[in-house]
Parts: structure tokens; sequence; C-alpha cells
């Protein structure tokens, strides 16, 4: 299977990289400019998700997505670094899912976090129907955007999404 993994360029994008080549033909990509070390050798393109022709250059000729950016974001800094975090994750989600869409891609894996559930006591039992409650930040706001983006997606029927 080809499938495109987004955020090599973080820990666990480069684990799920170097798993997956085992089984998998993978196109790499991530906001730094190069990979190092054994990933250096792969097929990997810098790309800013939310450009429409970088995302569909990235989807074209593949089979699934694994987009594990939400889950381990490269770090931004400066004084507008909340929004754009946000931007990446709500625009960058979106773009990628709608290249993914017209690009005739039928699976879509989504990492996210469950810190998003931090606001509950230990001994719930979180399932499908809870409601995260993220904190009014960036960081805890940007996965639960690049989930409910996903979800739309698979409401409409385009795209089978599974969030881990």
């Amino acid at each position: 299977m080809k499938v495109l993994l987004t955020g090599t360029d973080r820990p666990l994008g480069a684990l799920a990289a170097t798993r997956l080549s085992e089984t998998h033909h993978l196109r790499l990509t991530g906001s730094a400019p190069a990979l190092e070390g054994k990933l250096a050798a792969m097929d990997y393109r810098a790309a800013d998700l939310r450009v429409p022709e970088e995302a569909a250059s990235l989807v074209d000729d593949m089979d699934a997505v694994v987009h594990l950016d939400p889950y381990d974001p490269a770090p931004i800094t400066g004084a507008d670094a909340e929004q754009e975090r946000l931007d990446v994750a709500a625009r960058g989600t979106y773009v990628l899912l709608q290249s993914a869409s017209q690009a005739g891609i039928a699976r879509v894996v989504l990492g996210s976090t469950m810190a998003l559930f931090d606001s509950y006591p230990d001994d719930y039992v979180i399932e499908e129907t809870w409601q995260p409650q993220p904190d009014a930040q960036a960081e805890s706001l940007a996965p639960m955007m690049s989930e409910l983006t996903a979800r739309e997606f698979a409401r409409q029927g385009e795209l089978c999404v599974v969030c881990l």
C-alpha cells in the first residue's frame, strides 16, 4: 500500500515511518527542510499542508494518509504562534483531507491525543460519546480542531477516517 505519512520530522512520525516502511511504500512529509539518519534516504517532501498545491502533490498516487502532525506538531514561535497553531491544525487538516478526497483516497488515520480529556476525573470511562473539554489554549484546541475537521469529511462519506 502507498501511504502518505505526515509529521515525520517529529518523534512519533519518525517512529511510524521506520515501522511502516517495512510493509508499505511511504511518502513522508513534515515542515523541516530535510530528514536525518535512516529516514533521509526515504521519499520526503517538506510541505505546508495549508497550501492546496503542496497537499495535492503529496497525495498524488497514494492509497491512504496517516496524518500524525496534529499529535506532535512542529514548534511554532512568535507573536502569532497560537493563531498559527490553530490554523495549521484546522486549515492544514482540511486542505490535506480535501486533496485526499479529490485524489480518490478512501482511508485516513488521524493521530490525536487523549490529553483532550485531562479535565475529566481519572476514574471516568471515556468512550465515543464523551465530549472533550480542551483548555482555551492552542496547544489543547488544535488537536480537537483537526478531529472535528476530519469528522466532517467522514460524515459526508468522502473518507473513512479513524482517529487514534
